[in-house]
């Protein structure tokens, strides 16, 4: 619908003013672990296009929990 292509076009509105300002803030913090930004940018390049492909052919269900399964997986690793 018309309404809902306004919402997203205003949330892509705003990331894209907040991820530079974010991003120039870690870099000049001085808290970027410089090693880990190569293997993490191509991952979210494969992710970026792959979620792109995956979003016109998955139902929103099923792409939700997939979405959801990795996050908490991620969580996991992450704190153990």
């Amino acid at each position: 619908s018309r309404r809902r292509h306004t919402r997203f076009r205003n949330v892509t509105g705003v990331q894209t003013c907040a991820l530079p300002i974010s991003a120039l803030f870690f870099v000049f913090s001085g808290k970027v672990e410089w090693q880990f930004v190569p293997v993490m940018a191509a991952a979210s390049l494969v992710g970026g296009n792959l979620g792109g492909r995956l979003v016109g052919v998955l139902k929103p269900s099923v792409l939700r929990v997939i979405v959801i399964v990795f996050g908490v997986a991620a969580a996991v690793k992450f704190f153990l």
